[in-house]
């Protein structure tokens, strides 16, 4: 048999980095506060930074989200897609869209405006989204199935192995009955880990087929 030495420190470091960066921004009500989010759908608010007022200027910033789901339910893979619309030429309450919208914002009438300009661009914003993210798309399929495909693989070999395995010759004992016991205890023990293995393999087979969901409108920045 030949060994073959892998070394993963760089990629285990890198890993490290990306987590701790991450985590960085991790508050103990993030994940309240998503699942409010995707109840209630998108938050609307307005940017009260100057800095990022003056990054805006006219335009609103959509932050969208694409998630690929597998069979189970769980989340395979996701990403944030943040989008910038131009207000200058939109029609707005006023004689300019975007500074009647900026000096009125969280007026009925503004967020009346502003909930009809989202409804018009909603289609157009998609199709560039599912235009734009192809590559990523076709990456996560390609790493899914590469990921599953490799464990489907242990899974059926260490099926096939535990069937190959003889668990039926045994001498009982004339009298004594410790031998036949112990083969009772030994064929229940086999008939669990036939179970597990199996639901294993049924698990990793729903896990390589991923649906990607329509992308999620999650936060609207105002000027």
């Amino acid at each position: 048999m030949t060994t073959m030495p892998v070394d993963l420190r760089a990629e285990a470091a890198a890993e490290v980095r990306r987590l701790t960066s991450a985590r960085a921004f991790a508050r103990d009500s993030d994940e309240g506060a998503v699942a409010e989010l995707e109840g209630n759908g998108p938050w609307i608010t307005r940017a009260r930074r100057p800095v990022l007022r003056r990054f805006l200027g006219r335009r609103l910033m959509l932050i969208w989200r694409e998630v690929y789901e597998d069979a189970c339910g769980g989340r395979a893979e996701s990403r944030l897609i943040p989008v910038v619309i131009d207000l200058s030429a939109a029609p707005g309450p006023g004689n300019d869209g975007s500074r009647a919208f900026q000096a009125s914002v969280g007026a009925p009438r503004a967020a009346e405006w502003l909930t009809t300009l989202l409804l018009e661009i909603d289609s157009e914003v998609r199709a560039r989204i599912d235009a734009d993210g192809r590559e990523w798309q076709e990456t996560v399929e390609r790493v899914v199935r590469s990921f599953t495909s490799a464990r489907i693989l242990r899974e059926r070999g260490i099926a096939a192995w535990s069937a190959r395995t003889d668990r039926t010759a045994f001498q009982p004992g004339l009298f004594d009955r410790r031998a036949e016991r112990a083969q009772r205890i030994r064929a229940a023990a086999n008939a669990e880990s036939d179970r597990i293995t199996a639901d294993r393999l049924a698990t990793a087979e729903r896990l390589a087929a991923v649906t990607r969901r329509p992308a999620q409108l999650l936060l609207v920045l105002a000027p």
